[in-house]
Formats: C-alpha cells, sequence, structure tokens
C-alpha cells in the first residue's frame, strides 16, 4: 500500500520564508514550484513497485463446504455428540433436554368430561435430527385429532408446531457428572380446523436441564407461549414439566411425570392446569445395528 504524500511545506519553512516574501518574492515562488514538483516526481516514482506487486498478486479462493464428507461423517457426528451427554431416556411429555436422533410417534385416547372422547394421532412429534454438534432439529408434523361424544363430533388436524430447535450448553456423561442443560426455540402455526386450532401463530421459547444419579434421573422444562397474532384473544402460558425417571434393568425406565401451566393474562387470567402422568418406557430393543424400538405406556 503506498503512503499518501505531504506535498505542503512544513509550518516552520513557511513561516521563514513568508518574513522574506518581499525581498525574495519571485525566488521565494520559483523555490515552492521546485519543491513540489520534486516531490510528484517522487511520489509518481513510487507507483513503480506497487504495480509490478501487482501483476504477481492472486485472488484469494473461497473456501469449499464437501457435502460428501458431511453426509458420510454424518452418524459419526451423532455418536460422539451423544457420547458427551447422559443416556437417559427422552419422556413422554416433558421434551427432554438430551439431543436425539429418532422418528417418533405418539397415540392419545382421552376420556373427556360429558362423556366426550378424543384421540389424538402423532401429537406433536416426527422426525428429529442432529445436524451438527450441540444442536437438534424436531420436524413436526400436525396431529390429527378426532372428538366423539353425545354433543361433539369432530375431526380434523390441530396446530402445526412445524419446528424446534435446540442448542445444549452443557452436559457431562455419566462419568463425567451425569447432567445437561439446553435452551429450545418451538414455532406453531394455526392451520387446525376450527374444533382444534388457535387460530394464533406462536412462539415458544423453552429452557430445559437435568441432573441423575446413579439410575435415577430428574429432566424439567421451563417454557413460554407467546402468541404473535390474535394476542388479546389467546393470551400467554407458562409451562413447567418435570419427570421423574428411573433405570432398571437392561429395557424399563418407569416415570412419573408432572405438567403445570400457568395462564397470566387475557381470557384465562389466573388459572392453572396440573397434570399427573405414571408411565413406563421399555426400550431401547434393537433390531438392526442403529435401528431401535421403543414403547411407551402412560395413564394420564
Amino acid at each position: 500500500m503506498v503512503e499518501p504524500l505531504d506535498i505542503g511545506l512544513p509550518a516552520s519553512d513557511a513561516d521563514a520564508r513568508a518574513a522574506q516574501v518581499g525581498a525574495k518574492g519571485c525566488g521565494f515562488a520559483l523555490g515552492i514550484r521546485a519543491s513540489i514538483l520534486s516531490r510528484i516526481g517522487l511520489a509518481l516514482s513510487a507507483f513503480g513497485p506497487v504495480s509490478a506487486r501487482a501483476e504477481d498478486w492472486v485472488s484469494p479462493v473461497a473456501p469449499t463446504v464437501n457435502l460428501g464428507n458431511y453426509f458420510a461423517n454424518w452418524f459419526a457426528r451423532v455418536d460422539q455428540t451423544q457420547a458427551e451427554q447422559p443416556h437417559w431416556k427422552a419422556p413422554l411429555t416433558t421434551t427432554t433436554p438430551l439431543l436425539t436422533e429418532l422418528v417418533r410417534f405418539d397415540q392419545y385416547w382421552e376420556n373427556l368430561p360429558g362423556g366426550e372422547r378424543l384421540q389424538t394421532f402423532d401429537s406433536d412429534k416426527g422426525l428429529e435430527l442432529m445436524p451438527a454438534e450441540r444442536i437438534q432439529l424436531i420436524l413436526a408434523l400436525p396431529p390429527y385429532e378426532e372428538l366423539r361424544g353425545p354433543n361433539a363430533n369432530a375431526s380434523g388436524f390441530g396446530d402445526w408446531p412445524f419446528l424446534l430447535m435446540k442448542y445444549r450448553i452443557l452436559s457431562a456423561n455419566e462419568q463425567n457428572g451425569n447432567y445437561v442443560l439446553t435452551a429450545f426455540l418451538q414455532e406453531s402455526a394455526p392451520i387446525g380446523a376450527k374444533r382444534f386450532s388457535t387460530n394464533a401463530y406462536a412462539i415458544i421459547p423453552t429452557i430445559a436441564g437435568g441432573i441423575g444419579w446413579g439410575n435415577f434421573d430428574v429432566q424439567t422444562t421451563l417454557s413460554e407461549s407467546f402468541p404473535t397474532t390474535r394476542v388479546s384473544g389467546v393470551g400467554d402460558s407458562t409451562i413447567w414439566n418435570l419427570a421423574l425417571q428411573a433405570h432398571f434393568g437392561e429395557f424399563l425406565w418407569p416415570e412419573v411425570e408432572m405438567n403445570y401451566t400457568y395462564f397470566p393474562n387475557r381470557p384465562h387470567a389466573g388459572k392453572t392446569q396440573i397434570a399427573i402422568t405414571p408411565n413406563l418406557i421399555i426400550g431401547s430393543i434393537p433390531i438392526n445395528q442403529r435401528l431401535g424400538f421403543t414403547l411407551v405406556w402412560a395413564i394420564k
């Protein structure tokens, strides 16, 4: 890089010459012109080396991403990421703070007041992937619901929690502390049938954590649901989930879950809802290499 050249006179020289301008006016002007021309010549000569170096300059090559290696190393990356966290099971209703890679389908049968019965097919679950270290995506399908009873006959899709993103903040496996802390962010779209939809988009930030002692562990989440449309008609909700889990033998994981919801404002302001769910997780039963099967049975 060429530094700019100062072709003006130093202040001290200018002051000295100005004192003599009456006697040496013509000589002073010629001297300044000679000085300026000499400095311009120096400035122009400085471009010679720069021009020569420019001919040898090579533009930088943009880094390339090898997608072949990315997918070829997928399972190795998953194994390494999961080796750095506890090896508990994902609870039924509490979203686990662990990073998992699986396909999940949940089926619910609920008996409601008034003799009504609600069936929910694939309750907010779907494909769970780990595209990078410490990151998991859940690509869920919209649940399909059927409501039957003396005064009800409706069916259709519910609202779609289309994406949940996890970032694991810190973790340690059973040999190094047995704990995990993860942040979630989920988005939901109101595509459901009239009977099953809130008619509002929502974002749900969550902090989740867990800690284990031997064959016992606790997993918990705390989240806030913020509607981004129809705010006055839907309102916020604060949700706390807690799962107490034990491990017996190779495949048995009995647990008890508590789900607490508080409505701080708008149509249900001040109301709360609590559910207790004992359940039994059986698995993961190996089928072939990386493929396994897990079954959960629960009463809410």
